[in-house]
């Protein structure tokens, strides 16, 4: 789990201050790896959040291919007309949607990583097709 900034923050003052790094781990309750990377992201930027381009990939959920059937449930159970009003009516249309969805869409997002993270590759992280 990533710090907040005020953990950051509290660490980096804490380091700064002298204080030993298993004691800092300990006063904020954080491992002591997460106190070791967060001063020493601050020792090498002068910052202590993590940005973009910090060297750590980015969590990318679009490449993850549930994501995308996710977002194709989402968007059949949306097109009821009428739209469901009780929660028992939007659980029979998510699962009437679901088992709707063909096998080959599911097979053909899996088989599609490939092309996807060499898109991601090519593209050095940036915005892709997908």
């Amino acid at each position: 789990m990533d710090t907040t900034a005020n953990e950051a923050a509290q660490v980096v003052a804490l380091m700064e201050s002298g204080m030993h790094q298993c004691d800092v781990a300990r006063q904020l309750n954080l491992s002591r790896f997460a106190v070791r990377r967060v001063f020493q992201r601050y020792q090498e930027t002068g910052g202590f959040i993590r940005r973009h381009g910090s060297g750590r990939p980015a969590r990318s959920p679009d490449l993850n291919p549930i994501e995308h059937l996710w977002d194709e449930l989402k968007r059949r159970v949306r097109s009821h007309d009428p739209a469901p009003t009780t929660l028992q009516d939007l659980q029979y249309a998510v699962v009437a949607e679901w088992v709707n969805i063909p096998q080959e869409r599911i097979v053909r997002l899996i088989t599609s990583m490939k092309d996807r993270m060499e898109a991601v590759i090519k593209a050095r992280g940036s915005s892709t097709r997908f």
